[in-house]
């Protein structure tokens, strides 16, 4: 009887430690995703405020374009009126892009001008 109750006890216990292990993984696995998540946001909180400056420095300097950001590849495009417009003003439209996204703290960011307004 006695070697009956140890065995349930160790089963028991064995079984105890082993929920406290999964819980233990599970709450590591919410709190790495609750960190991506909150990176994430700030992320996109990042790239809204730096397309509304851009925008708005731009515009202010240039006229009519359109900003997108696409953050897989990080890429700014900016679309404008035509080629020439491209020509002409490409270089410092580059420069002004990367030193306000240099101010902002955002990093590794390509400048792609298109037509097509």
């Amino acid at each position: 009887m006695r070697k009956k109750r140890l065995i349930l006890l160790g089963i028991i216990f064995s079984s105890a430690i082993i929920i406290l292990f999964t819980s233990i993984k599970i709450y590591q696995e919410e709190q790495t995703v609750v960190q991506s998540m909150a990176v994430s946001f700030d992320e996109n909180y990042k790239v809204e405020e730096l397309l509304e400056t851009l925008y708005k420095e731009l515009e202010k300097n240039y006229g009519d374009l359109v900003l997108s950001f696409s953050p897989d590849e990080r890429i700014l495009t900016v679309k404008v009126k035509n080629q020439e417009f491209i020509a002409k003003n490409q270089i410092q439209i580059k420069k002004q892009i990367n030193e306000i996204a240099k101010k902002m703290d955002m990093k590794d960011i390509k400048v792609e001008l298109k037509t097509g307004l």
